[in-house]
């Protein structure tokens, strides 16, 4: 279920994302995803603990090794591709969900 020779390769061109668990232009990452299910699952770094999802944007990504081609269906044909525009809607509505409610905290006020 979870082969790594699946995976898509992309090198990130785009303005840095993020300090911690961020995109950072330049650096190559993982793009995971099977066989049977080729869709974009997000970006995983290398040390390849987990995957985060970020913008899909055509002009921030170059493709260096797709053996589903997922990458290319998502950067090109759009297809379970995500605007910058529209993640950033995404990580608002959930920054604001969390802040509403009182156990999406610890006691040292980090999210849970």
């Amino acid at each position: 279920m979870n082969r790594k020779e699946e995976w898509s390769i992309c090198k990130y061109k785009g303005d840095r994302i993020g300090e911690i668990m961020g995109l950072e232009s330049g650096h190559t990452y993982y793009w995971p995803t099977t066989a049977d299910n080729p869709v974009y699952c997000g970006v995983i770094d290398e040390e390849e603990f987990t995957n985060y999802w970020f913008p899909t944007e055509t002009e921030d990504w170059e493709i260096l090794l797709d053996p589903t081609g997922m990458a290319y269906r998502t950067l090109y044909e759009k297809k379970g591709y995500v605007s910058r525009k529209n993640l950033d809607y995404v990580m608002k509505q959930a920054r604001e969900l969390l802040d509403n409610r009182s156990d999406s905290y610890d006691d040292s006020g980090m999210i849970r």
